[in-house]
């Protein structure tokens, strides 16, 4: 859920909590959490231009930073969560649900993976 967006600036603005509001602190967070593959999702939906992430420390002081998500960050989250549709299409297609601790690359879902890759050769 959006936590605020300003159509007239073309702008989605979330507030994070975080263990650490620094700079290097909260990009490893965006990686952990993968804020940025949530960033193009959101910013795909309503046509946003910019994604604006305001970091709010959990513990005193309390420190704030905020933080734009550049264009790389949000091309790389987008082709995060355009994989992960592409192997719900393939589920959804070939009614195959694979339990939880489903992971695509692992050598168990290989055939899963050259089906994905190749779907629109077949």
């Amino acid at each position: 859920m959006l936590d605020y967006y300003r159509e007239s600036a073309d702008m989605i603005v979330d507030l994070k909590t975080t263990q650490d509001a620094s700079y290097n602190g909260f990009m490893r967070s965006v990686r952990k959490y993968k804020y940025h593959k949530q960033a193009a999702y959101y910013m795909d939906a309503v046509k946003a231009y910019r994604f604006i992430i305001i970091a709010v420390e959990k513990t005193p002081p309390f420190s704030i930073n905020v933080f734009e998500l550049g264009d790389d960050m949000i091309d790389e989250g987008r082709d995060m969560y355009n994989h992960e549709l592409e192997i719900y299409k393939y589920c959804e297609e070939n009614d195959y649900w694979p339990g939880a601790g489903f992971d695509p690359l692992d050598k168990e879902s290989e055939r899963t993976i050259h089906i994905l890759e190749n779907h629109d050769k077949i």
